[in-house]
């Protein structure tokens, strides 16, 4: 295996703080390399380097790979099947066209889609063949999204049968140009004329095809990494225990990393129907929070380590994660995970808990706390001697949704007895915060920012002294700049404006700053693959809200944004940028290729530029996350990833399984040791909608009610409550 060689890369500082701390930049290390590939498969030893403590929090640096499940490249929008009829497997393989990259248009396209596909019986090799992708561009129209037969056509698309290919010298790529396993060797070996050429390949039987093979240059960080070489596609070996087909009545597989006599390969476990393997991988994210919780205290940790299982005692719990985790617990009571009794004590624990933390005297709470003493973690903005003076406004508001929606959500279900104890003690915390301090502003003759009745900043972070830090401001526009604040910046706004007449809010600065947030819909700013977006970072930052805030999932401008980032997602992906397909993609967040990125934890965001694709990270959790806005066709292309095994990663101690992050630079990268929760949350998010429908969340998070004593206030121009 070849790496990037080492070369000097000036710092860029970022100012911009994410909910999960924004990468942490650092020279690249030759020694890191030799630590790429060791661990064979789901449950062996894995190896991490040593931890990096930052003063945000510590992170495990780490670079541990496996010998990865190889991805059957299939764009799907119903269920894949296998026939059971024979020993070899026939499976159609969709390799999509790169998209268009142009900038916003107002036309509606339409999609295709591939159709249904039943792998046949009667051949030795694997099949494949190419569809474009979705090509729809953002406009006031929905785009249609069709289901389509399999179409060749498309730029740069080699189509040609395997026999007509020949070795030729004038090939622009020839490294790369033989697939082992396949039928693309010797004379037959691939051939491009141009940058963006695909090779169609053919594995051989007992192989199955993972990924585009294109002819490209590859760059990463600004240096050139592979120049005019064939990348992307291989064939790799199914174990012998189970490569025959799956039978007609367990016809859906979920593949996963393992080995046999011969060596690395993908085992295959075959699921009774796409459901089954559906609820498998819900069930799977769920073990995974179960794992990242605390007992007896019930706070949720940032990470887990899949390879320590028994070892995830947290000695930090998060206080963004926990809110989170709350609704976890609401989802795995709604499905029929756990019993009602269980839910009301593991969500009572966990509000206990959160009643014993320190707060500000505003009733802010810090962004972490050391585990089991409940002890405030210093907050990066402040050493060790300030500990419990810096308060986390983000991390409060979506620690509050949480508690809210826990509470909203016993009293849908009619819960009774001890449920009581928890409703009481749920609305007694959301009652702690004076929401109406959030707002800060500039001191007068000084550079410091407090807190103040007229401001219009809206900060990541307050101090016991009332100073404001990483201060989010209006844009020039006059709008804010859409992220995960926005949780805080709801209840700010119900919580203070929603017991008074519409319009007639006495708090004329938290009006106006929440219709700025608002307005923000209206406005988007942001654009990727020809689609209007809130914003180019990764899908938790929309994903969050869509799930916690009633203001978002039940507007319909925000729910076609929301669209819009998938159908970009899904498109950027298969373009020239990364070459990914319907299995290869989702612009996510958490660990990364230190190698090659530079940073042992990266939040993605959309890219246009060929020669910025860097690690090819993709994230499966993020396309899960979406799948309100597209269900069936979302579905095909998790099983899909579930088929191809590439990103399946087995709970131990289970029979369950999830996606999780993957690069396409180094396929053989799994990072078990570090499952980042909030990176992961969108999965069981969007899963659970399959059974809960989207409504659960509109409903579950429809808090500031008549019934609840307030006015339902809406966004409208702020004026001052008249005199008397």
């Amino acid at each position: 295996m070849s790496y990037l060689p080492v070369w000097p890369m000036s710092l860029i500082v970022c100012s911009i703080l994410l909910l999960h701390s924004v990468a942490v930049a650092e020279p690249m290390d030759a020694s890191l390399a030799a630590d790429d590939a060791c661990g064979l498969a789901s449950g062996a030893e894995s190896c991490a380097l040593s931890a990096l403590q930052s003063a945000a929090r510590q992170r495990v640096r780490e670079n541990f790979g496996f010998h990865v499940g190889q991805e059957v490249s299939l764009e799907a929008a119903t269920v894949m099947t296998e026939a059971a009829s024979s020993t070899e497997i026939a499976t159609s393989t969709v390799t999509a066209d790169a998209p268009t990259e142009a900038a916003a248009t107002t036309e509606a396209a339409s999609t295709t889609e591939a159709s249904a596909t039943t792998t046949a019986a009667a051949t030795t090799t694997i099949a494949s063949t190419t569809v474009n992708p979705t090509t729809a561009a953002a406009s006031s129209t929905e785009p249609a999204t069709t289901t389509a037969e399999a179409s060749t056509s498309g730029p740069n698309i080699t189509t040609a049968p395997a026999s007509t290919t020949t070795a030729d010298p004038s090939s622009l790529c020839t490294s790369g140009a033989e697939i082992p396993d396949s039928n693309r060797t010797g004379t037959d070996a691939c051939f491009a004329t141009q940058h963006g050429d695909e090779c169609v390949y053919q594995c051989n039987g007992g192989y199955i095809p993972v990924g585009r093979h294109v002819c490209q240059t590859i760059i990463i960080r600004g240096k050139t990494w592979k120049e005019n070489l064939f990348f992307g596609g291989e064939c790799y070996r199914l174990c012998s225990d189970s490569a025959a087909p799956c039978p007609v009545n367990k016809a859906t597989p979920i593949r996963v990393n393992s080995f046999d006599e011969e060596g690395n390969c993908l085992r295959t476990k075959c699921m009774h129907s796409a459901d089954e393997a559906l609820r498998n991988l819900a069930r799977g994210n769920y073990e995974v929070w179960r794992l990242g919780r605390a007992n007896p205290s019930g706070m949720y940790q940032d990470s887990v380590n899949l390879n320590a299982p028994m070892d995830n005692s947290s000695k930090v719990g998060g206080l963004d994660m926990t809110g989170i985790g709350l609704i976890m617990e609401c989802v795995a009571d709604a499905m029929g995970w756990i019993s009602r009794e269980e839910f009301v004590s593991r969500v009572g624990e966990t509000l206990l808990s959160l009643d014993l933390i320190s707060h500000a005297k505003d009733g802010w709470l810090p962004r972490a706390v050391e585990l089991p003493s409940l002890n405030p973690v210093p907050e990066g903005t402040e050493g060790s001697a300030n500990i419990g003076k810096t308060w986390s406004v983000m991390s409060t508001g979506i620690a509050h949704a949480g508690i809210y929606f826990v509470n909203t959500y016993l009293q849908n279900v009619g819960a009774s007895g001890a449920a009581g104890d928890v409703i009481a003690l749920a609305e007694k915390l959301t009652n702690r915060v004076n929401w109406r301090t959030m707002m800060c502003l500039k001191k007068f003759g000084s550079p410091d920012v407090i807190d103040g009745w007229n401001g219009t900043g809206i900060p990541m972070l307050q101090t016991s002294d009332g100073e404001c830090m990483a201060v989010h401001w209006p844009s020039p526009d006059g709008y804010y700049e859409f992220n995960e604040e926005i949780t805080a910046s709801w209840i700010a706004f119900e919580k203070v404006c929603a017991d008074q007449r519409t319009g007639y809010c006495g708090a004329v600065n938290i009006q106006n700053m929440w219709n700025a947030v608002q307005g923000r819909r209206f406005h988007p700013d942001s654009t990727a693959a020809g689609y209007e977006l809130l914003t180019k970072w990764s899908a938790y930052v929309v994903q969050i809200p869509y799930y916690m805030v009633h203001a978002v999932n039940s507007d319909a401008t925000y729910q076609k944004l929301f669209k819009n980032h998938w159908l970009a997602d899904w498109a950027t992906y298969n373009s020239s940028v990364y070459y990914g397909d319907s299995s290869r993609y989702g612009v996510g967040a958490g660990p990364d290729l230190t190698w090659c990125s530079g940073a042992e934890y990266l939040a993605d965001k959309y890219e246009d530029n060929p020669d910025q694709g860097d690690c090819r990270t993709w994230s499966p959790p993020s396309v899960a996350g979406y799948l309100p806005v597209e269900p069936e066709t979302i579905k095909g292309h998790l099983l899909q990833m579930l088929a191809n095994g590439e990103a399946t990663i087995e709970i131990p101690g289970t029979d369950y399984h999830v996606l999780w992050r993957k690069s396409m630079i180094d396929p053989t990268m799994n990072w078990t040791s570090k499952i980042t929760l909030v990176d992961l949350a969108g999965e069981l998010w969007g899963l659970s909608t399959i059974w809960l429908g989207a409504d659960f969340y509109v409903n579950n998070t429809n808090h500031f009610t008549k019934s609840n004593g307030f006015h339902q206030a809406e966004e409208g121009v702020a004026l001052p409550m008249p005199m008397t």
